[in-house]
């Protein structure tokens, strides 16, 4: 943040370069996959894409979070082994945080249709609410999860980036 800092530009403008550098090196990774997934799988081309969208979007607010929280923590005196452990305690916790959404994503999907699935409402119109609830639920909680990442990034970031000193 040091050198980036000594720039003539404001907060908002080289956080959004970082974030906007590290999305794009994501999204590729993201679309590559969902590519992969599409032609070596049963996969439809429009499950493919919306695949890559909810990564695209879900690896967005990693990246948020992750820059904030390197944000919070950032600390301009640290040796370059003090940066890279700080560092890899950001990954680890952006990690598990994303594994518990994925996992509340999935689990919930899985259940609710499986729920769905069970109820005692006519079977074809049960069938067309399951198979709409396995895109509603990921797509909903992923969309709630980008929104708290926005907020999370956004909250005082000019504040901080202003009052990091070396």
């Amino acid at each position: 943040f040091l050198k980036m800092k000594s720039l003539p530009l404001s907060a908002n403008e080289v956080l959004k370069a970082k974030v906007s550098f590290c999305s794009v090196v994501s999204s590729l990774a993201v679309v590559l996959s969902a590519i992969i997934l599409v032609a070596l799988t049963d996969l439809s081309l429009i499950d493919g894409i919306i695949c890559a969208v909810i990564g695209c979007v879900f690896s967005l607010a990693q990246i948020l979070i992750a820059t904030r929280m390197d944000l919070n923590h950032a600390n301009l005196t640290l040796s370059n082994i003090e940066i890279e452990k700080e560092s890899s305690k950001t990954i680890a916790k952006v990690v598990f945080i994303g594994l518990i959404v994925s996992l509340i994503s999935g689990v919930s999907s899985i259940v609710i249709t499986i729920l769905s699935l069970g109820s005692n409402i006519d079977f074809i119109a049960n069938l067309k609410l399951s198979s709409s609830l396995i895109y509603i639920i990921p797509v909903v909680i992923c969309a709630l999860y980008i929104l708290f990442g926005y907020i999370y990034y956004k909250k005082n970031m000019e504040k901080r980036y202003i009052n990091l000193v070396a």
